[in-house]
């Protein structure tokens, strides 16, 4: 399995041609290969590929890249282009052993026409939130032998705040555990937990990330949602795509914002 983070692809060597770091990378990994092509053609990386899957016969190969969306924002800024994605595609096509597994923050429509066009083939997966005993179970069973470290109702109350945001359920459970630690307990009180809920809003940059992805008539919908909520909201573009990605849910017609955390940071910080 190779492993490639794009969020820092502006700052790679290859960031002009990204096809060449996933040849660096699998190389890297697989040293007895050939070295890969110096070469901007993304066609010469994809044959380099297509010989590595003659030479590693019993293997298959998984490419996961991370924050794929960061490619579109180097098109944008004009120190890459969407070659890149041909690239894509023409691998999809013709690997037979290699798989390429593209992990981004949003659905494809929403980075272009140069996304949808191209990678038509994809299979879409979304990963959405935990139902409350998967939150439970990653909260309470970590690993063998984790102590019962919340107080009463914690468990209960960081599953409702996050709405079992893989994320976030992770970040408060690790702010709490950090807290406990710097005093040498094992049992937390709701006051700590309360710290550790306010420290989620404040240590990540994710809330803003999550915002600032927004268009402006979305904002302008979430912002109405912080200020009142339940709502009925009219029917309209932006609300349609905040219900798909899952900012915004619906119950005998009213409106809510999913989780109640990006709901007190938009009052507190948009």
């Amino acid at each position: 399995m190779v492993r490639i983070n794009f969020q820092q692809l502006s700052g790679n060597p290859h960031r002009e041609a990204p096809h060449r770091w996933i040849a660096a990378a699998l190389h890297e990994v697989r040293p007895a290969l050939p070295s890969p092509p110096d070469s901007a053609a993304w066609s010469d990386t994809l044959t380099w590929l297509q010989n590595a899957e003659a030479v590693l016969t019993r293997e298959h190969i998984l490419i996961a890249i991370d924050e794929i969306e960061r490619l579109q924002t180097g098109i944008e800024e004009g120190w890459t282009s969407a070659a890149f994605l041909d690239f894509l595609r023409a691998a999809g096509d013709s690997l037979r052993r290699t798989r390429l597994l593209l992990v981004c923050a949003h659905p494809l429509h929403r980075l272009g026409r140069a996304w949808t066009d191209r990678l038509i083939s994809v299979i879409h997966r979304e990963i959405t939130y935990l139902a409350p005993e998967e939150a439970e179970a990653l909260l309470c069973d970590p690993m063998p032998g984790f102590p019962e470290i919340y107080p009463p109702g914690g468990v209960a109350r960081i599953v409702r705040d996050t709405n079992g945001h893989p994320y976030l359920v992770q970040l408060v459970a690790d702010a709490l555990i950090r807290n406990l630690n710097g005093r040498s307990s094992l049992s937390a009180k709701e006051a700590d937990l309360t710290r550790a809920l306010d420290r989620a809003l404040t240590d990540t940059p994710f809330f803003q990330e999550l915002w600032s992805d927004r268009t402006e008539e979305e904002r302008e919908l979430l912002l109405r949602l912080a200020e009142r909520e339940p709502l009925t909201l009219e029917a309209s573009t932006a609300l349609k795509e905040l219900v798909h990605g899952g900012y915004v849910t619906i119950a005998a017609d009213q409106h809510r914002i999913a989780v109640p955390l990006f709901r007190t940071w938009i009052q507190e910080h948009a």
